[in-house]
């Protein structure tokens, strides 16, 4: 899971920078959208990445794009970069600015336009803070017919992405599943984000069990290990371990490079002894 990591990164001015100086050779970066930045933002650091020798997996957010033609568009700039795999989300813009409220609609566009690329959709482990339970679970399985894999929305419990797993395989989806898991990101900045997204049942998780927090991280920083560690070998009734690692960075690439790196070391003496 760890040995050739997947980073999410935030196209930000000088993020390109960062990668190129933190992220090893072997690490796929994958390129948020940004409702603030606009999809233009994403196609670029995506095209530059890929120019600096990256594997590169930009989103592409259905509720920024008017239309085919400017799906059409970002697709040419991408293949001329030699961009070859993708992920679809709905995006969190409040209006969409066309014809695609939602990540399905641009997958009926997108497939067709593009049926030989790889492309991965979002799941849900615990809730979407705008969708309902029901509706997000028919959502993917439709998507699933267009897609090479899902990765899941970021998720601070290892028992509930375990269990979420088992029952996508009880339901007859086969696809690989990523577990999304933040890195080594600043503890106060993780919180913020996570109730932004919804992810409450993780915050419950981590304030209900030992010390809370204070367990999982050291001193303004999340320490990813325990998940890791407990999304690779579940309990008994814990469900399916994932397929692997997708690493919510928030650009804290430097930290999150050096846990892999440290962790990495010490399972490599530990499988020595």
């Amino acid at each position: 899971m760890l040995e050739r990591p997947r980073y999410e990164v935030l196209p930000l001015p000088g993020v390109a920078e960062e990668v190129a100086r933190h992220a090893p050779a072997a690490a796929t970066i994958t390129v948020t959208s940004s409702p603030s930045r606009g999809p233009l933002a994403t196609v670029e650091v995506a095209a530059e990445l890929a120019r600096l020798g990256h594997r590169v997996v930009p989103h592409l957010a259905a509720r920024q794009y008017r239309d085919a033609t400017a799906v059409e568009e970002a697709l040419e700039r991408l293949r001329s970069a030699g961009v070859d795999e993708l992920f679809v989300v709905g995006g969190d813009a409040e209006e969409a600015a066309g014809s695609f409220p939602d990540a399905e609609s641009l997958l009926q566009v997108l497939r067709p336009l593009a049926p030989d690329l790889r492309i991965g959709v979002a799941g849900y482990p615990e809730s979407h803070p705008r969708i309902a339970d029901d509706p997000l679970t028919q959502a993917l399985s439709r998507k699933a017919a267009h897609a090479s894999y899902v990765v899941s929305q970021l998720c601070l419990d290892p028992a509930a992405v375990t269990r979420w797993v088992s029952s996508l395989r009880e339901r007859g989806l086969d696809l690989p599943v990523l577990a999304g898991i933040p890195g080594a990101v600043g503890t106060g900045r993780l919180l913020r984000i996570s109730r932004q997204i919804g992810v409450g049942d993780s915050l419950r998780f981590l304030t209900g069990h030992g010390t809370g927090l204070a367990r999982l991280a050291r001193p303004g920083r999340f320490d990813p290990t325990h998940l890791v560690a407990s999304l690779a070998a579940p309990e008994e009734d814990g469900g399916e371990a994932p397929a692997g690692l997708h690493i919510y960075s928030f650009n804290a690439l430097a930290d999150t490079e050096q846990w892999r790196q440290q962790l990495l070391a010490r399972l490599q003496e530990g499988d020595a002894a």
